[in-house]
């Protein structure tokens, strides 16, 4: 059986699709998964046997308006079929996407369950389930009713989320470049200071109280940066005379895969790389402000999430998540630790 999947983007859903991806190869002997991705985020996964990923360029060429590379794309994926198609995005761009590969059976969410309800038109087969439901639960559901396993829907989410680290696989040079910020005598925590806006990020002042928490501790800190280097510099500044601190920036995808699996706690708000930690059963504690918790939260047996408004609605300007006391996180990272 061979099945296309596809799930662009962005960063953090793609981690927690492919968390549920890791277990088909057990569940179906004769599998093979071809997964579609943007080119952006496309080392956050690696083949496996009998995982290809395919990776477009898409954005590159919209952007770039190049009609001669956009014709070209869409000619190779005329030119593949699968006995299933599985879009797991449920956007416009994906469903036509998923629609060009030949494939009489293309499972997707039905109109009332995606934001864009225009993409459920393109499907042969649609899923049901609420939009505002689990992202976790989400995705489980529209595999599960593509692929139909032998177990139940609970069973079936159980089993795949035991197996979720799977894909999430990295080279052993990528665990000797970040062998230099660990400290092996202490507990190394991440933080991860930014996210893909603003308010989805704790403060610089949260981050320095929480920092001064955890001095008494035999603990050592990591911040990752991205762009902000300002942040990372606020805070190591305001840390550097009480606590082991040190600023980790320019890591490619597949470093932080051997980072996050490398630490003992990763702190920070509701971002790709806070899922990661999430996926690679790594301790974490994830922060939410202006998203609803009930339906992004990821947990597990070190995963903890934490919110400063209950009645979230993605205001961009919501800043909540600030509300979250750096005491209540010490104390929960003193119960993982």
């Amino acid at each position: 059986m061979k099945i296309a999947i596809i799930r662009l983007s962005a960063l953090g859903d793609i981690i927690v699709s492919a968390s549920l991806v890791s277990c088909l190869t057990e569940l179906f002997a004769d599998i093979e998964i071809d997964w579609f991705v943007d080119e952006r985020f496309a080392t956050i996964l690696k083949p496996q046997d009998r995982v290809t990923l395919r990776i477009l360029p898409l954005k590159r060429h919209l952007k770039n308006f190049n009609i001669k590379a956009i014709l070209k794309e869409y000619q190779e994926l005329r030119c593949l079929s699968y006995d299933a198609v599985i879009d797991m995005q449920g956007l416009i761009k994906s469903a036509i996407i998923g629609r060009i590969l030949k494939s009489r059976y293309y499972v997707g969410f039905d109109r009332n369950s995606i934001k864009e309800p225009f993409a459920s038109f393109f499907y042969t087969h649609k899923v049901e389930i609420p939009y505002q439901d689990s992202i976790v639960r989400r995705n489980a559901k529209v595999l599960f009713e593509a692929l139909k396993p032998s177990m139940s829907f609970d069973d079936f989410l159980s089993f795949a989320l035991k197996k979720r680290k799977q894909i999430f696989t990295y080279n052993t040079q990528d665990k000797h470049k970040i062998l230099q910020y660990l400290s092996p005598d202490k507990k190394n925590i991440l933080f991860i200071l930014e996210a893909s806006m603003p308010s989805k990020t704790y403060s610089s002042k949260n981050f320095i109280q929480l920092g001064r928490g955890l001095s008494n501790g035999d603990i050592s800190i990591l911040l990752l940066v991205h762009r902000d280097f300002s942040k990372a510099q606020e805070i190591f500044d305001g840390l550097k005379d009480c606590i082991e601190i040190k600023i980790i920036s320019q890591l490619d995808l597949q470093t932080i895969k051997a980072l996050i699996d490398s630490v003992d706690l990763v702190v920070g708000g509701d971002t790709g790389i806070t899922h990661l930690a999430w996926a690679m059963q790594k301790p974490s504690i994830t922060l939410y402000g202006n998203t609803p918790l009930e339906r992004f939260k990821l947990l597990g047996d070190k995963n903890i999430a934490l919110s400063g408004n209950p009645k979230a609605t993605y205001d961009k300007n919501d800043f909540s998540i600030n509300k979250i006391s750096p005491q209540q996180i010490c104390k929960y990272i003193e119960d993982i630790l």
